[in-house]
């Protein structure tokens, strides 16, 4: 019992090695050494890793998954971010994966299922958008959708400069996540029935919670 502990321990810390090693080759632009460090990580983890090693496990998947998008491994993308989501405990901890899987579907064209992941990670987020209400009520009311954009973009238009510089930085991370989904969503469905909704809520939240980098 005592030599498998040292076994497992050590793997761990071989593992977080290659993590760091990876995250190096990062800083360098070398993401085919970078993937080989994460996945040698990965494939120290032991079995029940996202129970006993949760952070070093979330960290490894997550920078595997980035890098191998900046690769082109799109597959492979795929697989390791439908981990992540499947295991992570916490909507925070599930919003990198959710990112690089919409830009993954981006990239291939892919903006029906890009979209679709963004209003799965959205409704998540606190910030449900419902496909069938909107949809039926754009077909019937597309004008009244666009009208509330105006409204808000017309609160913003009233602003004065100082007024707009006092706006708090938002400081909610979940709200700061779903601004940064929700714009993401818009460049994939700029031309969809979602976007005068999705552009005003953006505006809403920085209103009410104030601006942030997205």
């Amino acid at each position: 019992r005592g030599k498998l502990v040292m076994e497992d321990g050590m793997k761990e810390w071989v593992a977080e090695l290659n993590l760091k090693a990876g995250c190096e080759a990062i800083s360098l632009s070398a993401f085919r050494n970078a993937s080989s460090f994460f996945k040698a990580g990965i494939s120290l983890l032991c079995s029940n890793c996202w129970d006993k090693n949760y952070d070093l496990t979330l960290q490894l998947h997550n920078f595997y998954a980035e890098v191998e998008f900046c690769n082109g491994y799109f597959g492979e993308v795929d697989r390791v971010t439908k981990i992540i989501i499947e295991k992570a405990k916490s909507i925070s901890d599930k919003t990198r994966a959710y990112f690089i899987l919409i830009k993954t579907h981006g990239a291939q064209k892919h903006i029906n299922i890009a979209i679709k992941v963004s209003l799965a990670a959205l409704d998540e987020l606190g910030e449900p958008i419902q496909q069938s209400g909107i949809r039926s009520l754009l077909n019937r009311f597309h004008i009244f959708a666009k009208m509330n954009l105006l409204r808000t973009i017309h609160v913003f238009a009233k602003m004065e400069d100082s007024q707009f510089l006092a706006l708090k930085e938002m400081d909610v991370d979940m709200k700061r996540a779903a601004m940064k989904l929700l714009l993401v969503f818009a460049r994939f469905g700029i031309t969809s029935i979602y976007t005068p909704f999705v552009l005003n809520r953006m505006l809403e939240l920085t209103l009410v919670y104030g601006v942030c980098e997205e």
